[in-house]
């Protein structure tokens, strides 16, 4: 007899590809492959899923079949490529952030798929923090009134990124498009009617950084409703203390104002319990089994998971990026 279960096929095995497993796991699919040009990578590969011994592949011109998810982690740079081979064999294409490298790649990758760009989905898994979750239901439900300021400050000394910092470093904007990005998602989440009138940024690489391009940057945006958001992006910081993803938010409306600390979430300096909170930097293993739910649902769209959506991320990336290069 078959297994009914849905298929998955794996790109890219090593760094956060290989922490896909317990989602995987979780929503009762099934692996059927993995690819990599990385031979350590596919022996990791063939050891964690030993249990029902999926195909290993070194190119992905040698998997032909078709399957319910291919599930992308390789670097972006050729991932274009990559999703339109493989677009018309899955029924959903999950890929790692940022969709593509840049926002002219994503318009020309959009315009090429189509109407079949409903099928690909991007993982953007730091929303799934409980306190966020938390954050995001106080402004649903217009408990802090109409916001005033955000900030949002990561500070991370770049090594987390292993083993794929190699690549990362000769990017202009590592910190950017691999990092920050995060960050200008959930300002989209937290203000998603945002429309900037004004934006300033400024940016530094400070002795010691790994990344040939600016690795460290501050910037300011207002929105046509008077809203002042902050993105500080630090990603060179050799020294303690950091602040984590979870540790540096702050949001001030005309009613209350909300901070998230230590995995906690505040509101006007009370502590508001949350389910499995408190962790400072949860990692992507335990994110990705909480974004799985939502992210290998096909019977609902999930717009927030769509092409459309994250073009509005790398369109406000690529806004930072020409502030910083004036």
């Amino acid at each position: 007899m078959s297994d009914p279960r849905p298929t998955v096929v794996l790109i890219g095995l090593g760094g956060f590809g290989a922490l896909w497993k317990d989602a995987i796991e979780a929503c009762g699919l099934r692996v059927v492959a993995g690819i990599d040009p990385d031979p350590f990578a596919r022996a990791d590969f063939h050891n964690a899923y030993a249990d029902h011994a999926p195909d290993v592949f070194e190119r992905l011109e040698n998997f032909a079949g078709s399957v319910t998810f291919f599930i992308d982690s390789a670097p972006p740079a050729h991932r274009a490529r990559r999703v339109l081979s493989v677009i018309d064999r899955a029924e959903c294409v999950v890929v790692a952030k940022p969709a593509v490298a840049s926002l002219a790649a994503l318009d020309d990758l959009m315009a090429t798929l189509g109407p079949r760009a409903d099928k690909v989905r991007v993982a953007m898994q730091k929303r799934h923090l409980p306190a966020f979750e938390a954050l995001q239901t106080l402004i649903d439900e217009d408990a802090l009134g109409k916001l005033t300021y955000i900030r949002s400050l990561v500070e991370l000394d770049g090594t987390f990124w292993e083993p794929g910092t190699f690549w990362r470093t000769e990017m202009a904007h590592p910190n950017l498009w691999e990092g920050a990005i995060h960050q200008i998602d959930l300002l989209l989440q937290w203000c998603p009617d945002l429309a900037v009138t004004e934006l300033s940024a400024f940016g530094w690489t400070p002795a010691g950084s790994a990344f040939a391009g600016i690795s460290d940057f501050n910037v300011m945006m207002r929105d046509e409703s008077g809203c002042v958001a902050q993105i500080i992006a630090r990603w060179s910081v050799s020294r303690l203390p950091i602040t984590h993803y979870f540790e540096g938010v702050r949001i001030e409306g005309c009613h209350a104002t909300a901070e998230v600390h230590g995995g906690r979430i505040y509101k006007d300096a009370a502590h508001r319990p949350v389910a499995d909170e408190g962790e400072v930097f949860m990692d992507v293993a335990k994110l990705n089994t909480r974004l799985a739910p939502t992210l290998f649902d096909l019977e609902n769209p999930h717009p927030e998971l769509g092409l459309a959506w994250h073009r509005r991320v790398l369109e406000l990336a690529d806004a930072i990026q020409t502030a910083l290069e004036r």
